[in-house]
């Protein structure tokens, strides 16, 4: 009789033991969602900064188009890029 109740007992907190560190590190564990919060977080945050990128490209790509065409957006371009100036000009670069 005291072996069987000492069995029982011994195998109820083996399962509470285990059933505890499961709901704490197992795959769905309390560690896992709180990492898997905090890399949702970081991802939403890449997301707005990606996203504002691509809006800010949208709006220059939008203004060299043929039906818009920002001159003062293209001279920069120009310089930037293919290196051309005036033969009056001086370039003063800030890196």
């Amino acid at each position: 009789m005291k072996i069987n109740s000492f069995l029982i007992l011994s195998i109820t907190g083996l399962l509470c033991v285990y059933f505890s560190y499961s709901a704490l590190n197992g795959q769905y564990g309390l560690f896992n969602k709180f990492r898997h919060q905090a890399e949702e977080v970081a991802l939403l945050t890449r997301l707005t900064d990606i996203q504002s990128k691509t809006t800010s490209l949208e709006i220059k790509v939008q203004r060299l188009s043929d039906d818009f065409l920002d001159l003062d957006l293209l001279d920069q371009q120009a310089r930037k890029l293919l290196g051309l100036i005036r033969s009056n000009e001086i370039i003063i670069q800030f890196n």
